[in-house]
């Protein structure tokens, strides 16, 4: 193997081919030509004199040296991520940037107010959030895709740090012309022939929806899945079926008189919404100083 230096940009080209493991949506990403990109992977093979892919076809697959090269090239960029944010820090919170991801309920109804005032404090800060689910969410912090994640239930991880931020309840809701509308205290019995609108897999929603349903007995026969709690509250205004939600997320529903909650024993559940970080990652002031923005309206 050659023991001269490696040029970092090839090294960057090879990185984005791996990760994508396609030659042409590594040009789309770098906005240059297929040929270009695999100019710079031989080159790069030519610097350390190992076969980096396998070439079948129209496909590719890392070979066991390119793989070890792979996991060098991640750490090496994450360093100098890390590099160019301390390298912001030193300007202050004027020239630094948060990245932030949070599941729907927080993401959508709790997070906006608290990103206004942080925004207005910092002006001059670059804000991204990403809305997913709470597994989403979970995955972009360990993998350093996001600063810090506001979760809706979590699953504990190795290297993840969790902090408990709010209450939050989940309620059962139905058209406001249902049959069980003004019912008060619905039973089990009630909803056995009931459809019901679980969350995609991934979310903290639908896990709270399982648990409350195994608890009162309830074993759907029919339901439905949708993708966002906006998509579910939709299904469920337009009478396709029940399901629990954040009671966060239909105060304008129900005061607009589209939906109402459903009233019965084991059918509101109080919840901890969660900030999510990686334990062994450094935390930027950028991230810090929201965080304590956070704690403080936590208090």
């Amino acid at each position: 193997m050659n023991a001269g230096p490696v040029n970092l940009y090839r090294l960057y080209v090879f990185q984005l081919v791996a990760r994508r493991l396609s030659f042409s949506e590594a040009a789309d990403d770098l906005h240059t030509s297929q040929p270009n990109i695999s100019k710079h992977v031989r080159q790069l093979e030519g610097e350390l004199g190992i076969s980096l892919f396998d070439r079948m076809g129209g496909r590719v697959a890392l070979t066991d040296a390119g793989r070890i090269v792979f996991d060098h090239a991640e750490r090496l960029f994450r360093t100098v991520e890390e590099m160019r944010r301390a390298l912001n820090e030193l300007e202050g919170l004027e020239r630094g940037y948060l990245r932030l991801g949070a599941s729907s309920t927080p993401g959508v109804y709790l997070l906006p107010p608290l990103l206004a005032g942080f925004r207005k404090q910092y002006p001059k800060l670059e804000i991204r959030l990403h809305l997913g689910n709470s597994q989403e969410i979970i995955q972009m912090v360990l993998s350093d895709q996001a600063d810090l994640g506001i979760v809706e239930g979590y699953e504990m991880k190795p290297g993840l740090q969790v902090q408990p931020f709010e209450k939050d309840v989940l309620v059962l809701i139905a058209p406001a012309n249902h049959p069980l509308a003004g019912k008060e205290n619905i039973s089990p019995a009630d909803l056995m022939d009931e459809t019901f609108i679980f969350r995609e897999a991934g979310s903290g929603t639908r896990e709270g929806m399982g648990e409350m349903l195994e608890k009162i007995g309830v074993a759907p026969e029919n339901s439905l899945e949708i993708c966002g709690c906006e998509g579910v509250k939709r299904v469920v205004a337009a009478g396709l079926g029940l399901s629990f939600v954040s009671q966060r997320a239909i105060e304008l529903e129900v005061a607009q008189g589209m939906l109402v909650i459903l009233e019965g024993q084991g059918l509101h559940a109080e919840r901890t919404l969660s900030i999510v970080n990686h334990k062994d990652r450094r935390l930027s002031a950028a991230a810090l100083a929201f965080l304590a923005r956070l704690r403080k309206i936590k208090s």
